[in-house]
């Protein structure tokens, strides 16, 4: 799959607020430039002209800025400990083929998606073995695939694996695995393997030690049980011990590093953020069924999953593993949705969850253990399980062609998501560029806007900071649209950039809602002019062009709107704003 999605998708080749390494995913892999390339882990000096030439975010809040004037970094370093060795495959690559050595360009892309993929392979592999000790070869293929297939596991493994979920699913999974094997045989590697992926779970999101409940409660389901690891423990303490202080050398890099960098051993950023718990009022509903993030209705699989875990309190053969899994899932789907940001920002579906799939992978073991037994079972599981991998495929389609709005999603979007499960994008080889269609692919181009916008002695409209926020308004009734055969619409126009924030990049974006009659927005899409505002000096005019698909399922009482939008302290100057209508062959 990994092959297949090398060859033709590309994913390291995405630029702009799309890149790989972009918004959190940059936040987490900027120890590495900082420390090996630029030494500058203090100031990071370095940071405005990775901005503006990859704009790999809309606003530089990966770091804190201290009170001293220096800064420190938003996110804690164990991912970057264990993208290490990639990056240094990546540094060697740009060096030798003459790429930017800077850290973002397209070696180092590839080289993290190749981490990812690699750690995932890794946390398969531990899976199989883990749960081949219980289930037989057909039902641990049947598990692996449908977590693979049939969530959201395949985009944060295979396109946007450069977060932290593919990661940790491998870590839980190695730590599953060693524990098993640490208590089944008292092996001191099994018992190193529990303790460094714990350690590493840590140092990549502190709130990941509730995977120590996993070992901690493992064995205790009996009596006999309970004395031999008691004897274990015994027999093994020193071992435990050394391991245990190994384990936390990751975190004890991290407080290192926070001391040096603010004076302090421990450092809350998200406290700098204004993010914190909602202790008393968790998300759960928002968390499982919202149209915005829903876990139930982007992984449709996860109703599995649930199962799953009834059957780990109704089944023996789920006994061993019932305390530490059960107190597991619970504890840590509380810490999930009492996150005050529990949408978790741009993604698809509860990505927070993804890790959770490995510890959740036995309750489905034995779900489909229990289906096979029986030929309704089978049809009823197995209807359920096709139908979420083809969501999870159409989904996962229409996110990465940026045909699924990534958050803010409501209930009627989801439907057009559910109705259009193609998406919009533009084919490779129809493409003159990444966001435009090729002359030859287009059978009509019907003009429908040419505005000058220049005020009365002015070359043009400003915007954003001491000009105007929206400009352009535009409405087109979705009938006329359709009576001219028109599915796409490309806007285009002038744009030259004004000074702003060396640690802010322009967010000057054409946005086109589709409402209903009854003014509800059925979809909403953006044309981001950042994308040539990011290498475009200041004062310098440069021409911007994006082609905007028509839902599929448009009907003729909805209204097309049209504008241009310059949110916060960002300014731009246009001018020559133009709208068509095209045709496709």
């Amino acid at each position: 799959m990994a092959a297949l999605v090398a060859a033709g998708v590309q994913p390291w080749q995405r630029t702009g607020f799309e890149a790989l390494l972009s918004w959190d995913e940059l936040g987490y892999y900027l120890y590495l430039p900082a420390a090996f390339i630029y030494h500058d882990l203090r100031d990071l000096a370095f940071v405005p002209d990775l901005l503006r030439t990859y704009q790999p975010t809309g606003y530089f809040y990966q770091a804190i800025k201290l009170d001293t004037g220096s800064w420190a970094m938003a996110y804690t370093l164990g991912l970057s400990v264990l993208q290490a060795p990639f990056f240094a495959l990546g540094h060697a690559v740009a060096l030798l083929f003459h790429y930017p050595a800077d850290g973002l360009s397209a070696p180092y892309q590839a080289a993290m998606w190749a981490s990812g993929v690699v750690y995932t392979a890794l946390g398969l592999s531990a899976l199989s073995r883990f749960l081949r000790v219980w289930f037989s070869p057909g039902i641990v293929w049947a598990v692996v695939g449908v977590l693979l297939l049939g969530t959201n596991l395949l985009t944060y493994s295979l396109f946007n694996n450069a977060l932290t979920h593919c990661y940790l699913f491998a870590l839980y999974a190695g730590l599953l695995l060693g524990t098993q094997q640490w208590h089944a045989h008292g092996r001191r590697r099994h018992l190193l393997l529990v303790l460094l992926c714990l350690g590493m779970m840590i140092a990549i999101r502190p709130t990941e030690a509730v995977a120590a409940l996993i070992p901690l409660l493992w064995g205790l389901h009996s009596g006999a049980a309970q004395r031999a690891k008691w004897a274990l423990v015994q027999a093994q303490i020193g071992w435990i011990l050394v391991f245990g202080v190994l384990s936390l050398l990751p975190w004890m890099l991290q407080m290192t590093y926070w001391r040096w960098a603010t004076g302090h051993w421990l450092f809350n950023p998200y406290a700098h953020m204004g993010l914190g718990f909602d202790w008393l009022s968790p998300h759960f509903y928002e968390v499982l069924f919202s149209a915005r993030k829903g876990w139930l209705l982007y992984t449709p699989v996860a109703v599995l999953l649930l199962l799953g875990l009834v059957l780990l309190v109704t089944r023996r053969a789920g006994r061993p593993v019932r305390w530490p899994l059960l107190a597991y899932w619970f504890i840590n789907f509380y810490l999930i949705s009492s996150w005050s940001v529990w949408w978790y920002g741009g993604s698809l579906g509860q990505r927070a969850l993804v890790q959770s799939y490995a510890p959740l992978a036995f309750g489905l073991g034995l779900l489909l253990t229990w289906a096979a037994q029986h030929r309704v079972r089978r049809l009823v599981v197995g209807a359920v399980a096709v139908g979420g991998i083809l969501l999870n495929l159409s989904f996962t389609a229409q996110y990465y062609n940026l045909s699924l709005l990534t958050d803010g999603s409501e209930p009627r979007q989801y439907r057009e998501y559910l109705l259009n499960p193609v998406g919009d994008f533009i084919p490779a080889g129809q493409r003159a560029a990444p966001h435009v269609w090729r002359a030859e692919a287009i059978a009509a181009r019907v003009p429908l806007v040419g505005d000058s916008l220049r005020p009365a002695g002015t070359d043009g409209l400003a915007m954003g900071q001491g000009g105007v926020e929206y400009a352009a308004n535009q409405q087109f009734e979705a009938r006329a649209l359709q009576a001219k055969h028109i599915s796409r619409l490309r806007v285009g126009f002038d744009v030259r950039p004004g000074q702003t924030d060396s640690y802010t990049v322009p967010g000057l974006q054409a946005v086109m809602e589709v409402r209903t009659e009854r003014t509800h927005i059925r979809k909403w899409a953006n044309a981001p002019a950042y994308r040539v505002l990011a290498t475009t000096p200041a004062g310098q005019w440069q021409h911007f062009e994006q082609d905007l698909a028509l839902p599929r399922t448009l009907k003729p009482t909805d209204t097309i709107k049209l504008y241009l939008w310059c949110p916060g302290a960002m300014s731009a100057t246009v001018r020559n704003f133009r709208v068509d209508g095209l045709e496709l062959k």
